[in-house]
Order: structure tokens, then C-alpha cells, then sequence
């Protein structure tokens, strides 16, 4: 009988192994993918919420979401708001309604400012004033700059005119933006000597690159003067809103011609526009009709609402779901409270 064993194959055990092993690679890879996967989209998520935060908190719905009403307003509304136009061929009518917005730089300024600190800014008299949505957006622009430069020098020189205020100025009475109350003019003052913001590049160029996150543009562009009918006059700054900032900015754009741009955008086609907030803006026009204008407004999202001085209604509409529902809650309080 043969004792001998039949030798054992060490070359196909061991085959065997290596693919086990490889096998293993292979699971501990796709797990690694599937892991790696999962957290891009974590990442994500949380990188687009920190960003969310860091814009404002907008949370921006899809234009297709905003519902219209037709409201009729009178002419006179399109004689005033951040986007009229006054100049030498659009003058100003002082309505009514538009002085009953304006409030006082000086107190506002004092009233948020805290207790023992140096005013952000300073202002040439104690009693100018302007509207008051552009007076709460000058203050944020000025105390970030005050934050970010720590100065404290800019003031305020003019803001507001009266028709009788724009008497001994070289521009017109009823022809000045001036007397819109969207409008100041920014210098320097160092305690004893004003100076023109416009000779200090380290101030004058944040203003030029950031006023638009504020919602104002320079007014009185240098290389626009023909259209502005204006020159010399840069350090003047307008506010016309978030939205319109934004656009002006872009596309280098005065307000006349923004004005002249927005009217062949009605509500079904409007111009849509992200701020440099992140918010989006959907923005139309809609010309008067003799002496009413029917026009659209949103019944489920915050809008503005300014006339064109030129016969047309601008409806500015923030399809930030943040600010509807800030308002609703705030229209909630009030009738709460009553």
C-alpha cells in the first residue's frame, strides 16, 4: 500500500487568498466612497445654511410662487420714491405724502448709538433729515465702515432740501435730488477742516465698492454727467434699494438710465436680480393711464413701491421668505396689541 499523500496545491490556496483580500479592498473602498459621498452632501447642507445665515437669513422662493393683486393708485404716487427722477427735465413736486417719511439724522444716529461710545459718523446739523428706510440703511453703511476702518470722521454735510433750502445753490430750485430725501452728500471732517471724501482714496473707494450692498449708488457718476446733467458731484450718494443698487452697479448704470431701462419690464416679465445680500428682487414697471395706474402687487411677499417722477410706478418685490414672514409676525403683533 502507498503511504505517500498527495501534495497539497500551495499555489491555488493562495490565489484563493489574495482574491479574499482584494475582495475586502474593494468593500472597505466602496464604503469609504459611500462615506465620503454622505458627507459632501452633509457638508453641503450645512455650508449652504451657514451661508444662508451669513447673507441674512434669505430663504428665497421661486418668482413662479408670487400671487398679484390689481391695485389702483394715483398719478401723484409716481411723483416721489427712492427711483424718481429729478433733474432739469423732471422736476420735483413736493407731494405730501413723501415729506411724512423723512426722520432725523441726529436722533437716529444718537438713539443707536451706545451709551459712553463715539457716534460711527458725524453729521453737520443737527437737523437734517431723510426717509427713513434710507436713513436705517445710511446708518448700517456707515457703522460698518466705522467697524472696518475705525474712522469716525465722515459726516454727513447735506441731506434733505426744502424748495426754499436750494435757493442759493447752483442747481435750481425744484430741480435738485435733494429734494427727494433719498440723497446725502459725504465728506470729511477732521475737528477743524472739512475735505472733500472724493481726495481720500482710502475712503472714497470702500464707499464706491460697497454702497450697493446698502442700497445706494453714486448719484452723479463722473463719466455720466450728459445724462445726469450733473458733474463734479461724486461724493452725493442716492438710495434706490437693494435690488436696483445691485443692477446699477453691475451694469453701470445712473439712475436715468435704470429709470429708462426698468419700463420695458412689466410685472409678467420682470427684472430679476440678486442683491449682493443674497436676496432676490423681481422689479417692474407699469405706466399711469391718464391720471390712475393699475399695477400688480404681490400678496404674499414684502415689496417697495416708488414712482418714476416720470409718469411710471416701480414695484421692487423681495422674494425673501425671511422678510414675509418677519412682516406677517410684526402686522400679527400690532393687531395684537390694538
Amino acid at each position: 500500500m502507498d503511504n505517500q499523500r498527495t501534495p497539497r496545491n500551495y499555489s491555488t490556496g493562495a490565489v484563493k487568498r489574495d482574491n479574499r483580500q482584494q475582495q475586502q479592498k474593494l468593500v472597505v473602498i466602496m464604503i469609504c466612497i459611500v462615506i465620503a459621498l454622505l458627507l459632501v452632501v452633509f457638508m453641503t447642507i450645512i455650508g449652504t445654511k451657514i451661508a444662508v445665515a451669513l447673507l441674512g437669513g434669505h430663504q428665497n422662493a421661486d418668482p413662479s410662487a408670487v400671487q398679484y393683486k390689481d391695485v389702483t393708485m394715483d398719478k401723484s404716487h409716481s411723483q416721489y420714491g427712492p427711483l424718481a427722477l429729478v433733474n432739469d427735465t423732471h422736476e420735483y413736486k413736493f407731494p405730501t405724502e413723501a415729506s411724512k417719511n423723512l426722520a432725523n439724522i441726529w436722533d437716529y444716529r444718537t438713539a443707536h448709538t451706545e451709551d459712553g461710545k463715539t457716534p460711527a459718523y458725524k453729521t453737520s446739523f443737527n437737523t437734517l433729515t431723510l426717509d427713513g428706510a434710507a436713513l436705517t440703511a445710511l446708518h448700517d453703511m456707515l457703522t460698518r465702515f466705522n467697524k472696518e476702518t475705525g474712522k469716525d470722521d465722515v459726516i454727513i454735510s447735506s441731506a434733505y432740501r426744502t424748495y426754499e433750502d436750494q435757493i442759493p445753490f447752483s442747481v435750481p430750485e425744484g430741480k435738485s435730488d435733494h429734494h427727494t430725501g433719498f440723497g446725502v452728500t459725504l465728506k470729511i471732517y477732521d475737528g477743524s477742516v472739512t475735505s472733500n471724501i472724493y481726495d481720500s482714496p482710502d475712503y472714497y473707494n470702500w464707499f464706491v465698492d460697497n454702497a450697493h450692498k446698502y442700497g445706494f449708488v453714486v448719484r452723479y457718476p463722473a463719466e455720466k454727467s450728459e445724462l445726469t446733467g450733473i458733474s463734479n458731484y461724486v461724493e452725493y450718494f442716492h438710495y434706490v434699494g437693494y435690488g436696483p443698487a445691485t443692477y446699477m452697479k453691475e451694469n453701470n448704470l445712473c439712475l436715468e438710465e435704470f429709470v429708462a431701462q426698468i419700463k420695458a419690464n412689466a410685472h409678467n416679465n420682470p427684472l430679476q436680480v440678486t442683491d449682493a445680500n443674497g436676496q432676490k428682487w423681481l422689479i417692474y414697471y407699469t405706466a399711469c393711464q391718464g391720471d390712475m395706474a393699475t399695477v400688480k402687487l404681490p400678496t404674499n411677499f414684502t415689496y417697495t413701491v416708488s414712482g418714476d417722477n416720470d409718469g411710471g410706478i416701480i414695484v421692487c418685490v423681495s422674494l425673501s421668505k425671511t422678510a414675509y414672514e418677519q412682516q406677517q409676525q410684526q402686522e400679527a403683533e400690532s393687531e395684537s396689541a390694538q
